[in-house]
């Protein structure tokens, strides 16, 4: 018994596979979509305190509030503007 390979189903007028599909919705959606939430999320919404908590080595240091600030708006900013660069 075998299994019809989904390779071979072309979505009407798309001309793109079953995976093509999922394959670009995974590479260039959801990736850059969960770094832009990731960095919004870590660096707006979590207490600094738990922050310091899981990064002790960088806890009282100038490095903190430095990769701080580039979580806020340097990573999301990049973030950003690869998501742009690939859906458009």
């Amino acid at each position: 018994m075998s299994c019809p390979a989904f390779t071979h189903w072309v979505l009407s007028g798309w001309k793109k596979t079953f995976f093509d599909i999922f394959d670009y919705l995974t590479s260039n959606i959801m990736l850059p979509v969960t770094g832009i939430l990731t960095a919004v999320l870590i660096g707006w919404f979590v207490p600094r305190s738990i922050l310091e908590h899981e990064l002790p080595s960088l806890a009282n240091s100038l490095w903190f509030s430095g990769w701080l600030i580039m979580m806020r708006f340097g990573v999301t900013a990049v973030l950003l503007i690869v998501f742009y660069n690939l859906v458009i």
